[in-house]
């Protein structure tokens, strides 16, 4: 891949990742209801050309070069790939603990190289 396409690629990510910061910044879930809460971000993400889901972690584990894999299970499918080392350490938690994840990503999926956020939820699976 050429070296502007990557860095035209970087400056989109960055953009996106600026507006999933931005949008959850100072916000706060009504009476602690995280269903409200993920429905009122989910809309503003998706007005922004961004998707949110909360799933599970069916597997998290390594290769032998050593990235780590991840199958995300949402309500529609299971999303198994590579994620970028920040991410997989939460999906890894998450699994150990049993607990749900709410991923944002961009594009169509939420396969590792689309993620922009992951966060792991108190709420058991």
């Amino acid at each position: 891949m050429a070296k502007d396409t990557l860095k035209g690629q970087a400056k989109k990510t960055a953009k996106k990742l600026h507006v999933v910061l931005k949008t959850m910044d100072g916000s706060v879930a009504p009476n602690g209801d995280f269903e409200a809460y993920h429905k009122e971000i989910s809309g503003k993400l998706t007005a922004a050309g961004l998707a949110s889901d909360v799933g599970s972690i069916a597997f998290a584990g390594r290769t032998s070069a050593g990235s780590g894999q991840v199958q995300l299970n949402i309500p529609s499918g299971g999303f198994s790939s590579t994620w970028p080392e920040w991410a997989y350490g939460v999906a890894e938690g998450a699994l150990h603990f049993n607990k749900k994840v709410w991923v944002i990503y961009s594009g169509s999926s939420p396969f590792g190289a689309n993620l922009l956020n992951v966060l792991c939820l108190k709420d058991s699976v």
